[in-house]
């Protein structure tokens, strides 16, 4: 179809859904879209990771995926999805989400590209007859790129990114939802030492499970064919007491490709999933002392080089643990919705 640019130039764009042949065009795309940004250094996906996951995660609809072509040459793709059910049961049909858009920042103009994308995902969506469309999501988030986009939940596209960001915000989206992207560097880290912290290591007990039990539906399709990858829960309980007052959840990636780019990579890197505690012990240092303990087991155990986490900017309590825990701010993100 002709598109204009935004320099008045014609340019010749099409699209049509992923076919089984494409995996490797999605592989280039997937590493050209990360490969000049802020988002250098991800464990870089192989084409035997694409394929057990995100496509081979279980609801994965071929048809979701939209690729876009200029004369014959994929410039980028858009992989769409309905939205998890508040409990992640199953889905929401009324809900659908824009969940990664990758486009080859090579090309002339990226912000046709993804202005195309977004248009031709949209189409897919309300041909489920969703009634709303979110970019990027909080919580519950379908999960096909967690770990490889940004270590961590894709819960918004990164700032760095203007011309996605351009895209939704010219389609007429709404702000849902500002985030923090943190890093932190994990070679030679040694969390700080607190009275607090230190108060909390003769009353605790630490348990580490690399095989934790899927509390709903969609964890269990987001555990399944991740066998290249470990979800760890270190979990805090009272010495002598089955009684769980906290946990970290976090997922180690490892990079299974043999191949060696600088810009991604080579060693094993974690996301920040979630961090959980009791009510009652709101406040009182146990997630800093659980968390410093998680970093130090990841970076033993796993010879984690760094770790990522998505936060909302109005998650006030985990925004302070993690300064608190000497992460690093390196992007912003943002969220967005649209009611139809």
């Amino acid at each position: 179809m002709g598109y204009f640019s935004d320099v008045g130039r014609e340019i010749m764009l099409s699209t049509r859904s992923f076919r089984n042949e494409d995996l490797l065009t999605l592989l280039a795309l997937w590493r050209k879209s990360q490969w000049r940004s802020i988002n250098a250094g991800l464990v870089s996906l192989s084409a035997n990771t694409l394929q057990l996951h995100p496509l081979g995660v279980p609801f994965c609809d071929p048809r979701s995926i939209i690729l876009a072509f200029d004369d014959n040459k994929p410039v980028g793709y858009v992989h769409t999805s309905l939205s998890p059910n508040s409990d992640g049961s199953g889905f929401d049909p009324l809900s659908g989400q824009i969940c990664f858009m990758a486009v080859n920042p090579e090309y002339s103009d990226t912000r046709a590209v993804a202005r195309l994308l977004l248009n031709e995902g949209e189409k897919y969506l309300l041909g489920l007859n969703v009634k709303k469309i979110f970019g990027a999501s909080p919580r519950c988030c379908v999960p096909f790129y967690v770990g490889f986009y940004g270590d961590s939940e894709p819960v918004a596209f990164f700032d760095s990114e203007p011309h996605i960001i351009a895209a939704f915000q010219e389609s007429d989206y709404h702000v849902s939802m500002k985030t923090y992207r943190y890093r932190l560097d994990l070679e030679n880290y040694q969390p700080p030492i607190t009275a607090t912290t230190v108060g909390w290591r003769p009353k605790l007990t630490i348990g580490y499970d690399n095989e934790p039990e899927s509390k709903t539906w969609l964890e269990a399709c987001c555990f399944a064919n991740d066998e290249n990858n470990e979800w760890v829960r270190v979990s805090a309980y009272f010495i002598n007491s089955n009684k769980r007052i906290a946990y970290v959840w976090i997922r180690i990636t490892k990079s299974d490709s043999e191949e060696f780019d600088p810009m991604f990579a080579s060693g094993a890197n974690a996301g920040l999933i979630d961090v959980r505690v009791r009510s009652e012990y709101y406040r009182n240092g146990i997630a800093t002392y659980l968390l410093g303990e998680t970093l130090r087991f990841a970076a033993r155990e796993y010879k984690t080089a760094r770790i990522e986490a998505h936060i909302s900017q109005d998650d006030v309590p985990m925004n302070k643990l993690l300064k608190t825990l000497q992460w690093k701010i390196i992007d912003t993100g943002t969220a967005f919705y649209k009611d139809f």
